[in-house]
Parts: C-alpha cells; sequence; structure tokens
C-alpha cells in the first residue's frame, strides 16, 4: 500500500506541475480594441475560447508588455486582425442587464451575433437597424401524445426572422429549416441583405475557419505496472493473502487517432489509441494455520491496450503542454497462469503438492487513466511529436466471485505508468 501511495503522490506532483505550467500559456495574436471614444488602439488580443472571450478581452499593446483584462462595458469593441470581432451589448438575464462581448458574425439589413455562456451554452441574437435585439431561440420542451412523452422544439427563431425579414417572403421555407449556428445564419442573412439592399454589401466578419482536423501515427511506450491488493479475499483465494508481486518492466507498440472536436474550440481533441503488449509477474507466500502452505504464483498476460482519452493542447510556441482525460480497456488475448503449492505440517514433513493452470483472473482490465505532456515538429514544418507521462489505474483484474462485497473496486488494482512517444505519421 506504502508504494501505491508513493506512486500516487509522484503523479500528483506531476499533474499539478505541468497544470501549473500549462495554466500560464497564453496565444497573443494580432488585433485592436476600440474605445468608447472611438480610439483604435492596435496590439496583441489573447486568443482563447468563446466563453472567455465574451467576458473578457485581455490586451497588450506590445508582445513583452503587460496585460490589461477589459470587461464588456470598459471598452466599445475588440477584433482579431482579419478574424473574429466582439462588441459590447446588453442581454436580458431574468431581470438582470449583462453587458457581454457579442462576436459579430455579419453587419447588414440584419445584423447577426453569437454569444457563448460558459453554463448555458450558445445563443444567437439579431438586430435590425436601431430596433432592440432580440434572442434566436429552439428551447426544448416535453409534449405528450398519445401517452408517449415527446420532445418538441420551440422555434421561436423562426417567428423573430420571419418579421425581420418581412420583405422577403421567398426566404420564409429556408427559415422553417434553418439551423441555429454560424453558416446558417450567416448565409440567410446574406441573402436578405442582397434581396434588400441592392448597392451596398454585407459584411461578413468570419472567423478563421477551424478545420476538422486529424492525424494518424505510432506510438512506443516503456511501462510499469505494478499491483495493489488489500487482503480481502473469499475462502477460494485465501491463498493469494499477503502476496507482494512483482513489479513489471516492459515496452508497447500501437498507433493512434487524433481528431480535433470542433465544437469545443481548435484545441480540444479526441484520441483513440491501441497498443500491443506483454507483461507478467509472480509472486512467493507463506499461509500458516494448522498447515504451512507455500504459494509460488506467476502469470503472463499478452494484451491489446485500448484508451480513448479527451485532450487539451495548449499554445505555445516550440513545445506546447498536453493533458488528457480518459478510461482503457485492456484485452487479455493470452492469460497464461501457474500456482504451484506445497503444503507441510508444522514440523516441515511434506503433506501434499499441487499444480493448478486454472486462473483467477478476468479476461480484461480497466479503469482510468490520466496524462501530461508535451507536443512539438519535427523540422520547421514537420509532423507532431508527442512526449507524454500516463497513469492508468485499473478496477481489478479479479474475478468478482473471490472478492468480499464492496472489495471489488479496491482489491487487486492495476497501477501502471507509462512513457509514450508518440510520432504523426499523417493527416
Amino acid at each position: 500500500m506504502a508504494k501505491s501511495k508513493l506512486m500516487i503522490m509522484t503523479l500528483s506532483i506531476i499533474v499539478l506541475a505541468n497544470f501549473r505550467l500549462v495554466c500560464a500559456q497564453n496565444e497573443f495574436k494580432d488585433g485592436y480594441i476600440i474605445t468608447h471614444s472611438n480610439d483604435t488602439i492596435r496590439g496583441y488580443i489573447d486568443n482563447r475560447g468563446s466563453s472567455s472571450n465574451s467576458k473578457t478581452c485581455i490586451f497588450k499593446k506590445d508582445l513583452n508588455g503587460i496585460a490589461t483584462p477589459y470587461k464588456a462595458g470598459e471598452i466599445k469593441a475588440y477584433r482579431y486582425q482579419s478574424s473574429k470581432y466582439y462588441i459590447a451589448k446588453c442581454i436580458e438575464n431574468g431581470t438582470n442587464i449583462d453587458t457581454v462581448f457579442m462576436e459579430y458574425l455579419i453587419k447588414g439589413a440584419v445584423d447577426i451575433y453569437f454569444y457563448r455562456d460558459r453554463i448555458l451554452g450558445d445563443h444567437y441574437y439579431a438586430q435590425k437597424g436601431d430596433s432592440k435585439l432580440l434572442e434566436l431561440k429552439n428551447d426544448e420542451y416535453e409534449v405528450e401524445i398519445n401517452n408517449t412523452k415527446q420532445i418538441k422544439r420551440s422555434k421561436e427563431y423562426s417567428g423573430i426572422l420571419k418579421y425581420m425579414f418581412r420583405e422577403t417572403p421567398s426566404l420564409y421555407s429556408r427559415i422553417d429549416e434553418l439551423t441555429l449556428d454560424h453558416e446558417s445564419l450567416i448565409k440567410i442573412a446574406s441573402d436578405y441583405h442582397r434581396e434588400v439592399c441592392k448597392e451596398g454589401k454585407c459584411i461578413v466578419y468570419e472567423k478563421e475557419k477551424t478545420t476538422s482536423y486529424s492525424e494518424f501515427g505510432i506510438l512506443i511506450g516503456i511501462n510499469i505496472t505494478s499491483i495493489t491488493t488489500n487482503n480481502d479475499y473469499t475462502d477460494e483465494l485465501l491463498y493469494m493473502k499477503n502476496s507482494h508481486f512483482t513489479t513489471a518492466i516492459y515496452p508497447s507498440l500501437g498507433i493512434f487517432v487524433k481528431k480535433r472536436l470542433t465544437f469545443i474550440n481548435e484545441r480540444s481533441f479526441f484520441q483513440y489509441e491501441v497498443c500491443l503488449c506483454k507483461w507478467g509477474s509472480s509472486t512467493h507466500n507463506e499461509l500458516i494455520e494448522t498447515l504451512k502452505y507455500d504459494n509460488n504464483i506467476t502469470f503472463n498476460h499478452t494484451c491489446i491496450n485500448n484508451t480513448i482519452l479527451f485532450k487539451y493542447d495548449f499554445p505555445a510556441q516550440k513545445w506546447s503542454p498536453t493533458i488528457g482525460v480518459g478510461f482503457f480497456i485492456n484485452q487479455f488475448l493470452t492469460n497464461q497462469y501457474n500456482r504451484s503449492m506445497v503444503v507441510r505440517y508444522t514440523n516441515g514433513l511434506l503433506d501434499y503438492k499441487e499444480e493448478s493452470t486454472d486462473t483467477p483472473f478476468t479476461s480484461k482490465d480497466y479503469g482510468l487513466s490520466f496524462c501530461g505532456g508535451v507536443k512539438g515538429k519535427l523540422g520547421k514544418n514537420g509532423h507532431n511529436i508527442y512526449l507524454d507521462i500516463r497513469y492508468q489505474r485499473g478496477m481489478s483484474m479479479l474475478n468478482d466471485s473471490g472478492l468480499k462485497g464492496a472489495a471489488f473496486f479496491q482489491n487487486f488494482n492495476t497501477n501502471t505508468f507509462t512513457i509514450n512517444l508518440g510520432v504523426q505519421l499523417s493527416k
């Protein structure tokens, strides 16, 4: 147990150190702010997620200068160079009026805005001229039809847009089929503008498109696996008591597929890994009751490790920190097990010997996975290279018939530390 606590403490130190490092990372891009006196001040703006951008603009006049945070209302607007444009707007929040930075999607006969709240999610707004800013809602509600509950959509946005686009009834059918997203709203607002404003063009403040990025690569790892147990066994597995299994050190080889989660932001990824490895352990223990039991247990597993991770790549110049969390399923392709037991009387005389290959282990191990590391590039414009340290905590390798009650998730747990080197092969 002491070894397990030491491993967990080591992992905590690694995770905390990496977390402090990544929290200090920023990605400042060219941009400018607009003050309430309509002065434009050029500099650099921290590029963050949509929900953070809606709350605060972090601005520097130069890259080596001091960052100044501006809340919505303290400045009129800000914009990343040739990209996202945020403007301060007042919105109703229950009985309160909040001022937030809204992303200006299109400026035309009808303006369209986007606002992301960290808790309440995505919101779209429309405004025609100097009229009131209106939210485009499509809330879910539950109805009961023929004793069956069904989920319906309010489609409140449909009536609002039809009223704003009342000069162009030809667009009504498209409004009825509209989905609330950037592309659809920009497209229909642009088409409306072309119909009613023959001379001036609308302005689309389109952000840099986040492509549906994915990559494929190989993984090479060095693994260290230990087993912790609390000795809480049924009589069937009493011979396991007082076991101290050896720590296994072994290599692994596999592949990974990584895909950007564009619906969250450009730095969030889903990663699937599959690796092949072979590892084993052994123990010797003694159990003395009316007789003395000497047990020698050895097992070897050839296994396929399937890991699913949700990762975040932090911005940096050369080496960017990464963190991830997920789960794994370790499928045992082979499960070689041997137990030899020698039973003696307390005076040392032999009673009998026994050999067994009936394994008490399940065909798989599963649990949680945590990782932290760095990402770089091979050459100036080369493929990505990854180096990470990972900890996997297995729930239990034993059949539940050999465990007592709630001990299932507390007994015979695997603890695996891995150093992985990953190299991108293709996009």
